[in-house]
C-alpha cells in the first residue's frame, strides 16, 4: 500500500476515534524502499512530503477487511459476491440490479465495473506491457527483512515480510517484460487460473499483475 492511498484512508472514520490508515498502520510493516515498474534501484520513500514515507505490506484479506468493517459497524449490510447487472438514475435516485433484485440509493459508485461504464465514464490507459506474479505465503523460516534480487538475464523477485513466517513474493520474469500490444494480455491469460483478478487490464505497466490471488 502506497503512502498516498495511505493518505486518503485518514479521510475514513473508523469509529472509536481511529481511521482506517490507523487500522492497517497497526495490523501491516512498514517498508521504506521497495521497487517500482520493474526498475532495477530501489524507490526510496523516506524523502517524500508525506506523514507516511514508507509502502505498507499486509495479508491481502486484512487490506479489504478493514474498510469492509466500516459500513458494517454502522448497521450497513456488505454482499459479498453480488453480481451487478444494471444501473440507472434520475434526478433524484440512483437504482442498481444486484443478484436479480433493484435497491435504491442517494449515489452509486463504481470504478472498474458495469457502474461505471452505465455512466459512460472512460477509464484511460495504455497497453500493459508486463506480467508478473504475486503471493502472500508461509515460508518455512522467519523473515525479518525484505530482500530484492535483480537479474538483467533472469528478472527480479522480492520478498517482504508480513510478520512471523509469512510473507508476500513477487517478481517478473524477464521475458515477461516489454511485451508487444496485446502478448501481455495472451501471456497472462495463459496462467491465468479461472475466476481471478485480471490486473493487467487495468495499469499501463503495472509493477506485477496478478497471476494468482493472495489468500
Amino acid at each position: 500500500m502506497h503512502p498516498r492511498t495511505l493518505e486518503v484512508l485518514t479521510m475514513i472514520d473508523a469509529g472509536g476515534g481511529r481511521r482506517i490508515s490507523d487500522v492497517l498502520l497497526a495490523q501491516g510493516r512498514r517498508v521504506p524502499d521497495a521497487h517500482c515498474a520493474g526498475l532495477p534501484d530501489l524507490l526510496d520513500y523516506r524523502g517524500l512530503d508525506t506523514p507516511f514515507p514508507f509502502t505498507l505490506t499486509l495479508p491481502q484479506r486484512r487490506t479489504g477487511h478493514a474498510p469492509a468493517a466500516c459500513p458494517d459497524g454502522r448497521g450497513v449490510r456488505v454482499r459479498y459476491g453480488a453480481e451487478v447487472t444494471a444501473a440507472e438514475q434520475s434526478a433524484d435516485e440512483a437504482r442498481v440490479q444486484a443478484s436479480g433484485a433493484w435497491h435504491t440509493a442517494r449515489y452509486l459508485a463504481g470504478a472498474h465495473s458495469m457502474v461505471r461504464k452505465a455512466a459512460g465514464i472512460g477509464f484511460h490507459g495504455g497497453v500493459p506491457d508486463q506480467v508478473g506474479w504475486v503471493g502472500d505465503v508461509q515460508l518455512a523460516g522467519l523473515v525479518e527483512h525484505a530482500r530484492h534480487h535483480w537479474h538483467q538475464e533472469l528478472g527480479h523477485a522480492n520478498v517482504v515480510p508480513l510478520g512471523g513466517s509469512a510473507a508476500r513474493v513477487y517478481g517478473t520474469h524477464a521475458g515477461d517484460s516489454q511485451l508487444a500490444a496485446g502478448q501481455a494480455r495472451r501471456q497472462k491469460s495463459a496462467v491465468q487460473p479461472a475466476g481471478t483478478e485480471r490486473d493487467a487490464d487495468r495499469h499501463q505497466r503495472p509493477a506485477s499483475a496478478r497471476a494468482a490471488r493472495p489468500g
